[in-house]
């Protein structure tokens, strides 16, 4: 499992970097967008009671739409009200239970505002002028926050961190990952942001490594939820997509989300 943990990341982050240098924001957007409806139909598999046929589909379709209405600045509210519409009208089609139905279209706006809202702002990110290096330094700090809490919980990790929600996480792991984002911020912030002082750079890189776990936490909770280890295993030795972006969804609105209040 481990060797293939590492030959993923070998092979994915390379050309995940590479693709970011060269695409155009346009092309940056499709790639979202792909992320997001394969995440979509993730989530949509983790719904807590049974669904039936075509629901992986209509969450994808629904992740799909709530980014495009971010994308477009507007809309969203009419959004939820097709998504909770459609998933009223299926009810009614497959004559389920009214219970398993209510909680189906709940999932079903859950999952679009979650899954399409949250990945939709790494789109945004890239938007702005120095969309790049912004980019950048979410993936390169939430990949840090991540590989230090991986390797240090698993080696030297004791004490629960929040044992309700993911039994294997570890307050050593989230402070390895933490002590890593810093080192990481510190490089990549004078690489990437030179305009930010070493210190602005660290404590940007440790807000979003706190945040991501916070994600991290929160997709944990679903799964568990669910009865599942991973959201699906798409990536070998990683899972689904949301296994692998569960950090990115939190840590990328926050980054978006100073860029627009002007601190960034």
């Amino acid at each position: 499992m481990h060797h293939r943990r590492v030959l993923s990341a070998v092979l994915l982050i390379p050309a995940f970097l590479l693709f970011i240098h060269a695409s155009s924001p346009l092309a940056f957007h499709l790639l979202v967008s792909v992320a997001v409806a394969l995440a979509g139909w993730e989530f949509a598999r983790l719904c807590p009671v049974q669904t039936g046929r075509g629901f992986g589909l209509l969450g994808a379709v629904a992740a799909l739409l709530w980014q495009a209405s971010l994308v477009r600045g507007s809309g969203a509210g009419l959004v939820t009200l097709a998504l909770t519409g459609a998933a009223l009208l299926r009810l009614l089609w497959t004559r389920a239970e009214f219970r398993s139905g209510a909680i189906q279209a709940a999932w079903l706006v859950l999952g679009a505002a979650y899954v399409g809202g949250f990945l939709g702002c790494a789109g945004l990110l890239r938007d702005q002028p120095a969309g790049r290096q912004l980019v950048y330094f979410l993936m390169l700090t939430t990949w840090a926050a991540d590989t230090g809490a991986y390797y240090v919980g698993s080696t030297v990790g004791r004490r629960p961190l929040a044992p309700a929600l993911s039994p294997k996480k570890t307050v050593e792991g989230a402070v390895g990952g933490l002590l890593a984002t810093a080192l990481t911020a510190l490089i990549a912030g004078h690489w990437l942001l030179p305009a930010l002082s070493w210190w602005a750079a660290v404590g940007l890189g440790l807000l979003l490594a706190a945040v991501g776990m916070a994600g991290d936490l929160c997709e944990s909770g679903l799964k568990r939820a669910a009865g599942v280890k991973d959201s699906s295993g798409i990536i070998p030795g990683h899972g689904g997509i949301l296994d692998r972006l569960d950090s990115l969804m939190f840590a990328g609105p926050c980054l978006y989300a100073l860029v627009r209040l002007g601190w960034l």
